[in-house]
């Protein structure tokens, strides 16, 4: 999901946030997961665990194209 707030000065972009659920091949949530995520632009890395349901979120990334694995 990709958030913008009014008031931003020309060219200004607001943080990123990533959220989502890791599953297997049967559909089923993976609890404990990490999940690395690559912004190639600045070479950021940055790695969150998925809670008890398979969810992750990585929140305050910078705009532009992320790789998450």
């Amino acid at each position: 999901m990709w958030t913008a707030a009014s008031g931003l000065r020309l060219g200004a972009q607001a943080p990123a946030t990533i959220t989502g659920v890791v599953t297997d091949v049967q559909q089923a949530s993976i609890p404990g997961a990490t999940v690395l995520l690559r912004h190639p632009a600045s070479g950021l890395e940055r790695t969150t665990v998925t809670d008890a349901s398979g969810h992750f979120l990585l929140p305050n990334l910078p705009a532009g194209a992320h790789d998450v694995t």
